[in-house]
């Protein structure tokens, strides 16, 4: 979607495409493509974009502007809206071993929650972020998850890594896959969707939500109650 389209502004859009967004929260889509059903597209959150979000132990819902952390836009990745004939739907729950339409950066759900390092892993072990929810690839900037600050995180999408070395990493099928045997740039290279979180930082003064990055493996953080 372009900024400005028929004269209304992409932000006025959010919000009140997140009128209904919100409206639909407690629907469950589900979703058995063939071919003659519609297949869901996605609107990219830009910088300073509204998102209707309920903060950790709140029941409300409240408008959080969203912002980036990396600058570099090759590097940075962008959340994703999931959209059925160009409107905004309820985010759709991950569900391990389904097989699903997706994007990289996909809103799973609408809370922020304050995460942390999972205390299963060992304190010689750093939780890695990436710019971006894709593959890591060769260079690609990574910085270690911040243990001394207060983090928070949206449930995404992800390209799938397993950080725990358990032997089993939830993943959904990729139901539009041109699989290659690659990681590649593109969804449609994924074979797998794996759920992770984006972590950033909350200004609750000035309800703004600072994406410092991607943990591309959910079961790496923990959720502070």
């Amino acid at each position: 979607m372009e900024d400005k389209q028929e004269g209304i502004s992409r932000r006025n859009f959010l919000k009140v495409a997140g009128a209904g967004f919100i409206a639909l929260l407690g629907y469950k889509l589900h979703e058995k493509f063939s071919n003659l059903e519609t297949k869901p597209t996605f609107l990219e959150v830009n910088k300073g974009d509204p998102l209707p979000l309920k903060l950790s132990g709140k029941a409300e819902l409240q408008y959080v502007g969203i912002d980036y952390h990396e600058s570099d836009e090759r590097l940075s990745g962008r959340l994703q809206i999931r959209m059925i004939d160009g409107k905004i739907v309820s985010p759709l729950p991950f569900e391990e071993g389904t097989s699903r339409i997706r994007k990289v950066g996909e809103v799973l759900d609408t809370t922020l929650y304050k995460v942390k390092k999972s205390s299963k892993l060992s304190d010689k072990f750093t939780v890695g972020v990436y710019p971006n929810a894709e593959p890591p690839i060769t260079g690609l900037i990574r910085m270690d998850l911040p243990e001394d600050i207060e983090l928070y995180g949206i449930s995404v999408i992800t390209a799938p890594i397993d950080y725990m070395k358990e032997g089993k990493l939830p993943v959904e099928l990729n139901g539009n896959t041109y699989y290659s045997g690659v990681y590649g740039s593109s969804d449609r290279n994924l074979k797998f969707f794996g759920q992770g979180f984006a972590v950033g930082l909350l200004s609750e003064d000035t309800k703004k939500f600072e994406v410092l990055g991607y943990v591309n493996d959910a079961r790496a953080l923990d959720v502070v109650s």
